[in-house]
């Protein structure tokens, strides 16, 4: 029976089978190289649509460089046939390729991966070393708007210090909201003159890049950073990851609603 799934199908294996004849093979290795140059998708792009066989005579510097140009020279050719030509053909490949240059910068600022070293990880909960603290952290996001941000804090005895829950009024994304629970729950350690805190989360990106100690320009990147740098204010801290199962309080506490709306502290009779 046919069906509009069927039918794209048979439509894509007729492209792959075509361009197979066209080129001689897909070639993947060499898409590959196009699509992972660095520079602009335009650019990538630009290359892939214009030709193939360059990888083998041209290193990568070169082989963006060269593409840059050619994207350039496809630019002042629109121009010239859609709007006014450039008045200066040198400088507007000049900017070219310092466009292409500066978004190399941009990228590795913001979207580098750096290798990242193994977080500790758990499945249960587990008491602090004796004199420490423990914060379990977690984040809600509610499909009607609005994130909640939750802290538990804990005694080497397994008793509950304080409990804190915040709700915001924002469309965050799942990292994002981790991210600032993270913040979150440090904030609140240095709010209750903690100076030895062990702090979980089952954010296992968030956990790691505490860890590394390394962060992009990206909003959540900047939230982390800001973690990083108080955790540094305490006499001893450590950051480890721990499955949901063990983190099962912080994640009720953050789907708690404040009693006045924004943020709600609760402490333990044992802390007066």
């Amino acid at each position: 029976m046919y069906t509009t799934k069927s039918g794209y199908w048979l439509g894509r294996l007729g492209h792959v089978s075509g361009w197979a004849q066209r080129i001689g093979g897909t070639d993947d290795a060499t898409w590959r190289a196009i699509w992972n140059l660095g520079g602009p998708p335009k650019v990538s792009h630009f290359l892939w649509r214009a030709c193939t066989g360059l990888r083998e005579r041209l290193n990568k510097g070169e082989l963006l460089r060269c593409v840059t140009m050619a994207w350039a020279c496809w630019s002042f050719r629109n121009s010239a046939v859609f709007a006014n030509p450039w008045g200066d053909l040198q400088k507007g490949v000049m900017g070219f390729l310092r466009l292409v240059e500066d978004y190399g910068h941009y990228s590795r600022a913001v979207f580098t991966h750096l290798e990242q070293p193994a977080a500790p990880s758990r499945t249960a909960w587990c008491v602090p070393t004796a004199g420490n603290v423990k914060i379990n952290v977690d984040a809600a996001v509610f499909n009607g708007g609005g994130v909640g941000l939750g802290a538990v804090v804990r005694s080497e005895t397994g008793s509950v210090l304080a409990v804190v829950v915040q709700r915001r009024m924002a469309r965050w994304k799942a990292d994002m909201a981790d991210a600032l629970a993270t913040r979150f729950g440090l904030s609140i350690a240095r709010r209750l003159g903690y100076t030895r805190v062990e702090l979980e989360s089952d954010a296992l990106s968030a956990v790691k890049a505490i860890h590394l100690g390394s962060f992009g320009r990206t909003p959540k990147d900047l939230v982390l950073e800001d973690a990083y740098v108080t955790s540094l204010l305490f006499d001893y801290f450590s950051c480890n990851h721990i499955k949901r199962a063990g983190n099962v309080v912080a994640h009720f506490a953050a789907r708690l609603p404040p009693s006045n709306g924004e943020e709600c502290l609760t402490l333990s009779p044992k802390v007066f």
